[in-house]
């Protein structure tokens, strides 16, 4: 007795038809793309609208100033409120006061051991930089001219 075998068909059924069929493909890929996107626009509406009107934190900051004699170009806001450049007296240059300079950084909330390395800069140092919570502060120090100082936010 002879056996024979049938061949056994060992095809399985395509699991994902829509990865090869490339009408499903698109209709799939557009409705991902088109739900993405209408999520990416609500999101940066969110943003744009919690943040349209807010005072920057150097703003804030600086508001303080409008009721002391201060200078205009001893303590200024510059850059749509991103930028406050500081121009301290010295022996020789006037400038703002240093209690001025300090009330700023406090308002900021500069961290100590930023204030530590400011005060003891000398002016052999050069220019030096820092950065805390989205600021990032630069200054120089000498006897004659005074520190000047240009704090600058680095984030929005």
């Amino acid at each position: 007795m002879t056996t024979t075998y049938e061949p056994v068909d060992t095809a399985q059924p395509d699991p994902a038809p829509a990865l090869t069929n490339p009408s499903v493909k698109r209709r799939g890929g557009l409705w991902i793309a088109t739900g993405v996107s209408a999520g990416l626009v609500a999101i940066g509406a969110v943003v744009v609208g919690a943040t349209v009107g807010q005072p920057t934190p150097l703003e804030k900051a600086y508001s303080q100033y409008e009721d002391l004699d201060i200078t205009s170009s001893s303590i200024e806001l510059v850059d749509d409120g991103h930028t406050i450049i500081v121009d301290g007296e010295g022996a020789e240059e006037s400038g703002a006061p240093i209690e001025a300079i300090a009330s700023l950084i406090k308002a900021l909330e500069m961290p100590t051991s930023i204030v530590t390395k400011i005060e003891n800069t000398r002016a052999l140092d050069g220019t030096q930089s820092d950065s805390w919570d989205g600021i990032e502060v630069s200054w120089s120090y000498h006897p004659d001219s005074g520190i000047d100082m240009v704090f600058e936010l680095t984030e929005e």
